[in-house]
């Protein structure tokens, strides 16, 4: 994905709820330009330019995710809003591994954001 700033100026917004998915903890979600005006939800491959990021309380609490766990899926999330995928879990130590983790952004990650967006 590439984001880029909407002519609108639409900000990424942030949502703390719940889901019926019993799994989800957070989702980030792209948004691009529709064809008819408003904006319409992105692919993976879209340029986009605006997103949100939605955090599921409900799943975090029935996994008894400590606040550590929770900022940590929060950075995760945003890294996609940087433009980052998900680490392969045989891959490097990253916050962008799917699945409950207590970690920071590692110099993993930070390389992945310098080889994206440069210094």
């Amino acid at each position: 994905m590439t984001r880029v700033l909407s002519s609108t100026g639409t900000p990424d917004k942030y949502y703390i709820g719940t889901t019926p998915h019993p799994t989800w903890i957070g989702l980030q979600e792209p948004f691009k330009p529709g064809i008819s005006g408003g904006y319409v939800q992105a692919s993976n491959d879209d340029t986009w330019s605006f997103s949100n990021i939605r955090m599921y309380h409900n799943n975090m609490s029935r996994f008894n995710m400590t606040t550590s766990q929770i900022i940590s899926n929060a950075t995760h999330e945003y890294g996609h809003v940087l433009g980052l995928d998900h680490t392969p879990d045989s891959g490097s130590n990253s916050v962008m591994k799917s699945g409950i983790q207590d970690i920071g952004p590692t110099a993993y990650d930070i390389q992945e954001i310098r080889l994206k967006w440069g210094n």
